[in-house]
């Protein structure tokens, strides 16, 4: 046992300390001395757990924070997206060039529309033309072949300028329109001779379709 006043370990018997003198009882011992043993404190022994748990704790918390900053999914889907965008500043590969009716006014664009429409109808009028005169050639006027055979050519370029006039400025299309006016009257002179008056309206037809673009010249020639 030792003394509690200095800490001495007292001698077996002893009546002082031989530290610092003090008195030891009858039995041997000191109210101040203590044991060499002494008993656990549980309140001591407690608040060691807590501050264990603690430390755990504050070090799973640290161990998580770094493993999501450099190892976690999330972190690593949203840097993986970062560098994608940093490595492709063109991320749309599938670019396609714009639609020119797409960039153009509804004003022309519905010109255009009527404009290809017209063409389609007159076409469709000189196919049927040609088709009456090449059988009509067969049974009676075989001079008529000719002038029925040209008529379904006609109609046949009447039908695809439709999908031209689509990719056509407005000036081009003022240009080719302007300039038609000698071979519609042509036209015009031919079936009247050898196309009847269902030829007559037909080559009628196309001086007003004709007419339609030059009307709308304004438009076509100041074309932004």
């Amino acid at each position: 046992m030792f003394c509690k006043n200095c800490g001495a370990k007292l001698d077996e018997g002893s009546k002082f300390c031989s530290g610092c003198g003090m008195a030891v009882n009858a039995e041997g011992k000191s109210p101040e001395t203590v044991a060499e043993n002494p008993q656990p404190n549980p309140y001591m022994n407690q608040q060691a757990a807590t501050m264990e748990n603690a430390y755990q704790q504050n070090t799973y918390q640290q161990n998580t924070y770094q493993q999501n900053a450099y190892g976690g999914t999330a972190y690593n889907a949203q840097a993986q997206a970062a560098m994608g965008r940093m490595n492709n500043p063109y991320p749309n590969q599938n670019y396609r060039q714009p639609d020119p009716m797409q960039q153009e006014s509804v004003k022309m664009r519905n010109f255009k529309i009527n404009l290809g429409n017209k063409e389609m109808t007159s076409g469709i009028i000189w196919i049927s033309i040609g088709g009456l005169q090449v059988l009509c050639s067969i049974f009676a006027f075989w001079y008529l072949i000719i002038v029925g055979i040209w008529n379904i050519v006609v109609g046949i370029m009447r039908i695809t300028k439709k999908g031209e006039l689509y990719q056509k400025s407005g000036i081009e299309i003022y240009n080719e329109y302007a300039s038609r006016l000698t071979s519609l009257v042509v036209f015009l002179i031919v079936n009247i001779l050898f196309g009847g008056i269902v030829g007559i309206a037909a080559s009628i037809y196309d001086l007003v379709t004709r007419n339609y673009v030059i009307q709308n010249s304004y438009m076509l020639r100041n074309e932004e």
